[in-house]
């Protein structure tokens, strides 16, 4: 593609990507690609570079004195170019999250420099705006543009700079301001002609066609978004540019959509309506790939204006499955309620199958949006039967040999759970079951049968071959050895409760409900069966049940170590419940039983002060709280759910700020011991104690001290692929 090779289209916003260098070089790597290829080999031993150079500028500035401020100055020149230098590479390697980094980190070395070289923060920010907008942070790439500017105030006039605003403008939903930025890209090319006349040398404004045209090609991606396609088509053929003439990319259909939106952008029915359109959309593309080769569906052959790549104009596959989660982000945003919430959830579970490195929605955020959807719609028997269903399919689609798949497997069938539990005798009951029934069978394929070394000739001997297979994970001989169990011994209370066990994990609620009634109906003082029993009315979020349940089996338990630990799930259920008294007493309780010799011990017990400490937030006793921490700290230095909260505390202030060194550092020695799992938990926790702690709930920092943890969080498990 020439010249527009930088155009990309949004389904709600147009935008030119900016290059690696500058937007003719990008054009050149688009239209080249044996140049591209070439760069790309060289960028490793570029990198490499900078990053000695890097680290000769950092034992430089451990040997400055107090007095070398010229030589601290040209040192903080020097790494802005290194800095640089190897985010022009990252950027190239379409690394752009680390790339944003060092373009930052640049910006602020730039700042602290005295002389004219400081001119060059504004160009280290138009760059960290350009990863911004391939990272699709929108705001982020509009605040850094507006940063430029106010950093220099001549960077205005600048044509890469105009590129750059006008298509986040239009990213942003600015449309009228894309508009005009994209009409002064024109008007300054003609001042720019003007002012070159030469005496025998005048410049012309084909000098600036690139500039020109793709002026045109944002402008009318602005007026289509905002429904005009007729204008948007005079546009786009205005760019003059041979391979678009005779082209008309504009989507009726999507123009009304687009109109509706426009007039008013905060209708969230209309945003849904698009999103859906953009599904379909997606579905057809799909289609269209299976049965015809990809040649065959440029982007003018069906009015595909929503995504154009940089690369040869061609819709990706991931074209419309991205649209479609724009928009769901937009109307969560407006109305966050389960079904919103839920379109966003599933627009990202279909877009991360087909997303291109980099883009893919993170699975903390997913994980986050998942326990609101599953809090607020649990009881939406139709919203949990289509989770189910994409996911199920989703699962079963993938290859036995994928690392999630058995969990897929089990999280879709615990939505057809829910439906079951919403609606036991409604239309979809029995296709719903099915379902549980259909993925459990997945679920078992993906393990080997086997069989005991020595055959089983009592319901004791089935029940602890069962046990074995479970510490294997293999549920499938663990489940037909506790029922072979149970056919030997109907009455075996504790076959039913580990087979209630292996339900629960496998996502099937009703079965594992049914045989955790069942063995404690054979047997009363089950105390297993009861903290079963439990876990599964927490799953069905009613914690007043799960906190009973867990009470027996504190009554049963057969010692304090077990009782200590059962008291402090049950006060984490109460805390649920909003018992905060309760959950207080119960977790004292569990403290004074508790042992504390043995490593295991230990680890336990600190966790058990980490949930005194969060209920103490929640009942406004901050510095009861900060003791409890410290206290868990003392009993298990590892433990990360008190150490992070204590990071948290730690740094606390009334204004807006930072991590403090020594918070930071608590974090970071953490980070060994945490996983993905980890951050969940800690997401979600923190995400109860900013509604309800009152201490947290006001400090306006708090949410922002949250987010810094958790991004330490984030980029420590994908820096080691967790």
């Amino acid at each position: 593609m020439k010249l527009m090779g930088f155009l990309v289209v949004l389904g709600v916003g147009i935008s030119i990507v900016p290059s690696f260098a500058d937007i003719r070089t990008e054009a050149r790597l688009n239209e080249e690609p044996d140049y591209r290829k070439k760069m790309e080999a060289e960028a490793p031993a570029l990198i490499d570079k900078a990053n000695a150079r890097l680290q000769e500028l950092v034992e430089q500035e451990k040997a400055l004195g107090p007095m070398d401020d010229e030589k601290q100055q040209n040192i903080f020149v020097e790494k802005v170019v290194a800095l640089r230098e190897r985010a022009d590479q990252l950027v190239l390697q379409r690394r752009y999250k680390v790339a944003r980094m060092d373009y930052a980190t640049a910006a602020s070395y730039a700042h602290r420099i005295k002389s004219f070289q400081k001119d060059r923060e504004a160009d280290c920010l138009v760059d960290k705006a350009f990863c911004s907008y391939q990272l699709h942070r929108f705001d982020d790439a509009l605040a850094d543009l507006q940063n430029a500017q106010r950093a220099r105030a001549s960077i205005a006039d600048d044509f890469e700079f105009l590129a750059n605003l006008a298509r986040v403008q239009v990213a942003t939903e600015h449309f009228d301001e894309s508009i005009a930025t994209s009409q002064r890209i024109r008007s300054r090319l003609k001042e720019l002609v003007q002012q070159s006349a030469i005496p025998g040398l005048k410049l012309g404004e084909d000098a600036y066609t690139f500039e020109k045209a793709n002026s045109y090609i944002i402008e009318s991606g602005a007026l289509f978004l905002k429904g005009d396609a007729e204008a948007a088509l005079a546009q786009w053929r205005a760019s003059n540019q041979p391979d678009l003439l005779d082209s008309n990319p504009f989507d009726v259909q999507q123009a009304v959509l687009n109109a509706a939106i426009a007039r008013n952008p905060t209708d969230v029915e209309a945003r849904l309506a698009r999103a859906r359109y953009f599904q379909k959309r997606a579905k057809e593309r799909r289609e269209a790939v299976a049965n015809f080769a990809p040649a065959a569906s440029r982007f003018n052959s069906g009015g595909l204006f929503n995504r154009i790549e940089i690369e040869n104009l061609d819709v990706q596959p991931y074209t419309f499955d991205e649209a479609a989660l724009f928009d769901f982000d937009k109307a969560r945003q407006l109305r966050a309620d389960a079904a919103t919430l839920t379109g966003h959830f599933l627009a990202a579970k279909s877009f991360n199958t087909v997303a291109p490195k980099g883009r893919s929605v993170s699975l903390q955020s997913l994980w986050d949006e998942e326990s609101k959807i599953q809090a607020l719609g649990h009881q939406d028997a139709t919203l949990m039967r289509a989770i189910g269903l994409q996911l199920g399919e989703n699962a079963l689609a993938l290859p036995d040999t994928a690392p999630t798949k058995g969990d897929d497997l089990a999280n879709a069938a615990r939505y057809f759970s829910f439906a079951l539990f919403a609606s036991p005798q409604g239309a979809d009951a029995v296709d719903n079951r099915a379902w549980v029934k259909k993925l459990m069978s997945a679920r078992f394929q993906m393990t080997p049968a086997a069989t005991p070394p020595t055959p089983p000739q009592t319901a004791l001997d089935w029940k602890k071959w069962g046990n074995q297979a479970l510490a294997q994970q293999n549920e499938r001989v663990a489940l037909a050895a506790y029922s072979d169990a149970i056919a030997l011994d109907p009455n075996f209370a504790d076959a039913y409760s580990n087979r209630g066990n292996v339900y629960f994990g496998m996502g099937h609620l009703e079965a594992a409900l049914e045989a955790s009634n069942k063995a404690i109906a054979l047997d009363p003082k089950h105390r297993v069966a009861y903290h079963n029993r439990a876990m599964i009315w927490n799953a069905l979020f009613d914690a007043q049940k799960a906190s009973e349940d867990e009470g027996k089996a504190v009554e049963f338990a057969p010692d304090d170590a077990t009782r200590a630990l059962y008291l402090s799930v049950r006060a984490r259920f109460l805390r649920d419940a909003n018992q905060l008294p309760a959950a207080s007493a119960e977790v004292k309780r569990a403290l004074d039983l508790a042992p504390s010799q043995s490593n295991t011990e230990k680890r336990n017990l600190a966790t058990i002060w980490a949930i005194r400490a969060e209920i103490e937030l929640e009942m406004g006793d901050d510095q009861g709280a900060l003791t409890s921490l410290q206290t868990a700290q003392k009993a298990d230095d590892k433990n990360r759910r008190a150490g992070f909260l204590l990071a948290l505390l730690m740094n606390l202030s009334p204004t807006p700020q930072t991590l403090n060194a020594e918070s930071k550092k608590l974090v970071e020695t953490l980070l060994p011991f945490s996983g993905g799992i980890e951050r969940q938990t800690f997401a979600e926790l923190t995400e109860r104690l900013l509604k309800n702690s009152p201490t947290l709930k006001q400090n306006p920092n708090a949410p922002i001290q949250t987010r810094q943890i958790l991004g330490l969080l984030q980029r420590y498990d994908e820096e080691n692929g967790l």
